[in-house]
């Protein structure tokens, strides 16, 4: 009995979404010219039941620590994760690396320095990590992408968020400090000068006090001389009219 194979794969852009059905036939004749007849035949093609094994291994998210908003010169872990709803176990080589100045690429840190990572995706898995390490260089928003199979003509997924620090020159650090000595000076000057004030007029006060206090006691010293005056002439008139 003889056999053989069949490549059954579909052609080019061709898919079988949930729900559809594959029809199986096969058209012959025997030796005498006769057609093939019965279950499987044109008049009769039977329906099969097929088990697409495929990988279907993708990228799902990353996180960044530990922040989006690095200095310059700061060390960012990012950690992905991928997935494989397909049916068939398969296996991602993959790299971090900026495109600079459009032109370039660039390895990041563990790309580096410990090379590509093989991410093993088994059949229907996900939440499958794999853990890249990026030094923050210049400031801006960096063009980091993963390259899957080294496939650098069509850029796999960006990894987006990223914005590094513009640094602080030392210029503008003693410039600030300035700034800051300046205004804290100012603000001694102010309350200084306020103090003064306060103290002048609390003073002024006290001088106002003793005018009225020295008034007073000067009116009632002449008030007290005008008495004994009167007293004296009164006893004068008394010695006359005895007399």
């Amino acid at each position: 009995m003889d056999q053989s194979t069949s490549d059954l794969n579909p052609k080019k852009d061709m898919r079988i979404e949930a729900g559809e059905y594959i029809w199986f036939r096969i058209t012959s004749t025997d030796k005498s010219g006769n057609e093939i007849i019965g279950q499987g035949s044109v008049s009769a093609p039977r329906q099969v039941t097929l088990t697409i094994m495929e990988v279907l291994g993708s990228y799902s998210l990353s996180v960044i620590n530990p922040t989006m908003n690095p200095n310059v010169g700061d060390i960012l872990t990012i950690e992905t994760f991928w997935e494989n709803p397909g049916k068939r176990d398969g296996e991602l080589v993959v790299g971090l690396y900026e495109l600079v100045d459009g032109t370039q690429w660039r390895e990041s840190l563990s790309t580096l320095s410990t090379g590509k990572v093989d991410i093993v995706l088994p059949a229907e898995s996900s939440s499958v990590t794999a853990v890249f390490q990026w030094e923050a260089w210049r400031a801006g928003q960096p063009n980091l992408y993963l390259i899957i199979d080294e496939d650098f003509d069509n850029p796999y997924q960006a990894i987006t968020g990223i914005n590094v620090k513009q640094p602080v020159s030392e210029d503008e650090g003693g410039s600030d400090s300035q700034v800051v000595m300046i205004a804290a000076a100012a603000a001694v000057a102010a309350i200084a000068l306020a103090l003064v004030m306060m103290r002048n007029r609390s003073d002024d006060d006290y001088y106002y006090e003793d005018d009225d206090e020295s008034y007073y006691e000067d009116d009632s010293w002449e008030y007290e001389d005008d008495e004994e005056g009167d007293d004296d002439e009164y006893e004068d008139e008394e010695e006359d009219d005895e007399d």
